[in-house]
């Protein structure tokens, strides 16, 4: 092989593995921002990490992602088949707080006082979804979880 040849193998191969590992980089730091799993995917909001995800778990639950903010709240997102929302609704332990618009979703919202949790249960595209936080000033990150929400199946 020329010199020639050679010199511009190995500059293409170069600028390939750049624009690999940059592609890699960019890739996996878009992937900590975002949960993506298989029936849907939500924004994680800042400061909070993922402690556990579960598939098909017993009962109408298709999947569940549990999120902790430091030791301050946990917030859990969970999607269910197979049940309609007033049967989900109907096995509550809180006290009915108040029905409201969160982005595109109308949520019944019921509050815990005894173990300060939070549930907001609400319908997206036939599926039926609980999103809880415990305890109270997790409001904010699990209303900018519910808008970001994208169902997959």
């Amino acid at each position: 092989m020329e010199e020639k040849t050679l010199k511009r193998v190995v500059i293409i191969s170069l600028i390939l593995i750049i624009a690999i590992v940059t592609y890699t980089f960019t890739h996996e730091s878009n992937d900590k921002n975002t949960f993506s799993g298989e029936y849907f995917s939500f924004k994680i909001p800042e400061g909070m990490e993922i402690t556990n995800h579960a598939l098909n778990l017993t009962g109408a639950c298709r999947e569940i992602v549990l999120l902790r903010k430091d030791d301050e709240y946990t917030i859990s997102v969970a999607v269910f088949d197979n049940i309609s929302l007033e049967d989900l609704e109907a096995n509550n332990t809180g006290i009915f707080y108040k029905r409201s618009t969160v982005g595109e979703v109308t949520c019944d919202t019921y509050y815990n006082p005894d173990t300060k949790t939070t549930f907001y249960y609400f319908e997206m595209n036939g599926k039926v979804f609980l999103v809880t936080f415990s305890p109270i000033h997790g409001t904010y990150d699990a209303e900018d979880i519910i808008k970001s929400l994208e169902l997959k199946k």
